[in-house]
């Protein structure tokens, strides 16, 4: 694992109190032109705070830019608090400009069947959902081996995060099973929500299952693409199956 390079970029909703506040202005940078910090950057995305970390070595690494990114949003926005929530509705008036209209994001694909995932804005109404995205990179192999990895992380990351994030809505839309995008350094894992940014033990979790699922994508193994239809429909009583026969580690569930 000497070679491989872990990154992440992570969404949060901006909070007063119990009420969500539009990140729009607060950060001055976007997806075009994002904001350069000490250890990464942050960027508006629609209502929402975004902050990305330089690809990172080690746990240790890793651990660190996170907090660093995250130390360096919350000066940005103060008074406001960025929070971990996967979704939020949010009122009309805090949806009157434009920016909070653009859903500008490059599509990303299913690695299952290989076809473009089709998300239809409209389907959103006033709710707005957060991504916790994973990189990888440095790793060699065909396309073969990347969709491994894809499975891998689906296993080791997808379905014990049934157990760790509970809004089922946003996997319906941004969360399904095997969501990927190639990147020129590797690929970006997209199925998980930012519920693993919460905290310093979920941040580790993260890391570690990235590592595990990479390790044992390049030894090889290929998961049942079965699990595909357990993240999909939240279906936890074949992820408990799942977590048991694989021995999944689940932070505050089946962790002492």
């Amino acid at each position: 694992m000497s070679n491989i390079t872990l990154g992440a970029d992570v969404e949060f909703f901006l909070y007063e109190q119990d009420n969500p506040v539009p990140a729009i202005g607060l950060i001055g940078g976007d997806k075009r032109r994002p904001r350069d910090v000490r250890e990464g950057n942050l960027q508006e995305d629609n209502v929402m705070a975004e902050v990305a970390i330089k690809p990172a070595n080690t746990l240790e690494e890793w651990e660190h830019r996170l907090n660093s990114v995250y130390q360096e949003l919350m000066q940005s926005v103060s008074p406001y608090t960025p929070l971990a929530i996967p979704s939020c509705q949010f009122p009309d008036e805090a949806l009157t400009d434009p920016k909070a209209r653009e859903f500008g994001c490059d599509p990303d694909l299913n690695a299952y069947t290989l076809e473009e995932n089709q998300i239809s804005a409209s389907t959103l109404h006033n709710y707005r959902t957060c991504g916790g995205h994973i990189h990888v990179g440095g790793f060699e192999g065909d396309d073969m081996t990347l969709l491994r990895i894809i499975f891998n992380l689906d296993l080791y990351l997808g379905v014990p995060s049934l157990f760790l994030d509970h809004d089922d809505f946003r996997r319906t839309l941004y969360g399904q099973a095997g969501t990927f995008r190639i990147k020129d350094y590797g690929l970006e894992y997209r199925t998980l929500s930012n519920f693993w940014a919460k905290d310093s033990r979920l941040i580790r979790w993260a890391y570690n299952q990235t590592v595990r699922a990479v390790e044992n994508a390049l030894d090889g193994h290929e998961p049942d693409p079965t699990i595909a239809e357990v993240i999909n429909n939240s279906d936890r009583g074949t992820a408990h199956e799942l977590v048991e026969r694989y021995n999944l580690e689940v932070p505050y569930v089946n962790a002492p």
